[in-house]
């Protein structure tokens, strides 16, 4: 569970300067493809967990 968590920190920590505004392209396509990483890593995390678990927190 802690590496879904460190995902979702680093995806929005990736993801802070959008909310702050005045990003540079650059920044935005680095912070989407940040928020993507943490996505798919946290989705195999999460499945990983539910298996290993009885499914119980499968999605």
């Amino acid at each position: 569970m802690s590496r879904w968590v460190l995902g979702s920190i680093v995806g929005a920590l990736a993801a802070a300067p959008l909310a702050f505004g005045g990003a540079t392209s650059a920044t935005i396509e680095t912070a989407a493809q940040a928020v993507s990483v943490g996505l798919f890593v946290a989705a195999v995390v999460f499945v990983g967990l539910g298996v290993r678990w009885g499914r119980r927190w499968a999605i």
